[in-house]
């Protein structure tokens, strides 16, 4: 049984480290991704609002009330 559980950490272990390498991987391919698709490229800021904190919902829409500037 001793044994049973030690084989079982390990393959955890293993799988777990897996796991971190390979989020790894995809992070600097996403990086990368938008650094070809955005480098060397113009963007302009619209719809610029002023406030000591302001809220965005996950579409990127402004949540609660500020001034634009």
């Amino acid at each position: 049984m001793r044994h049973h559980c030690r084989n079982l950490l390990w393959i955890a272990i293993v799988f777990a480290a897996f796991l971190v390498v390979s989020a790894g991987a995809r992070a600097d391919e996403l990086q990368q991704h938008l650094r070809d698709q955005y480098q060397g490229k113009t963007f302009l800021l619209r719809g610029f609002y002023t406030g000591d904190k302001l809220h965005y919902d996950a579409a990127g829409a402004l949540v609660g009330s500020a001034m634009p500037r």
